[in-house]
């Protein structure tokens, strides 16, 4: 999986995407449409996305301003 920008109409949209194989070819299927861009930046949903997936990783960790600002004092 992964994100792709998709822009229709001037405006760009945040779009969770998968590859999957079908007959022998790559076909991507959407997942998660975020909405606009600018929109989903803006209301924090990408990050919201983030912090709510890192619960379920054992690799990543997510670094937030307020956890770095803890660290640095």
């Amino acid at each position: 999986m992964f994100l792709r920008l998709s822009t229709v109409k001037k405006r760009t949209y945040l779009l969770l995407v998968e590859n999957r194989r079908v007959e022998g070819k790559v076909r991507q299927k959407i997942i998660l449409n975020f909405g606009q861009f600018e929109k989903a930046m803006e209301t924090g949903v990408v990050d919201s996305m983030i912090l709510a997936l890192e619960k379920y990783s054992d690799k990543i960790l997510c670094l937030t301003e307020s956890t770095a600002n803890d660290i640095q004092n």
